[in-house]
């Protein structure tokens, strides 16, 4: 179970998107490499890793929240799994435009609401990362 922080802003994927989102992706992601961008609670992301794939990276920009994703690696440590994760205290969209083409096979994006434009510009840059 993650912990969830109370931050403006921070509205955790349901169980239910979750759920749908990794029934359309299948259940095995083996050997892929992941964002999980505006992280929150790393739910996406360490969802993804669980499933086999061997590199996820979690970009949270928000100090508080960045710390609550290295409380919930730890608490997800008692259920080892192969792939390697790593969390980044990072601008998500400056992140991506430091990427190499083609360095990522899935990306999740979910922004906070309160800033619309954070969406159109990091779907413009994962678009050209992304293979």
């Amino acid at each position: 179970m993650l912990t969830v922080i109370d931050l403006p802003g921070l509205r955790p994927t349901t169980d239910r998107i979750r759920e749908t989102v990794f029934n359309w992706l299948g259940q095995d992601l083996t050997g892929l490499r992941c964002l999980d961008l505006f992280a929150g609670t790393g739910a996406l992301g360490f969802e993804a890793v669980s499933r086999g794939a061997s590199f996820v990276a979690l970009l949270e920009k928000d100090k508080k929240a960045y710390k609550n994703l290295v409380t919930n690696l730890s608490l997800l440590q008692s259920s080892p799994v192969t792939g390697v994760v790593e969390i980044l205290q990072r601008d998500s969209v400056e992140f991506l435009k430091q990427q190499v083409d083609r360095s990522s096979n899935l990306i999740f994006i979910d922004p906070p609401f309160q800033d619309a434009s954070l969406l159109d510009r990091a779907v413009i840059e994962a678009g050209r990362i992304c293979d």
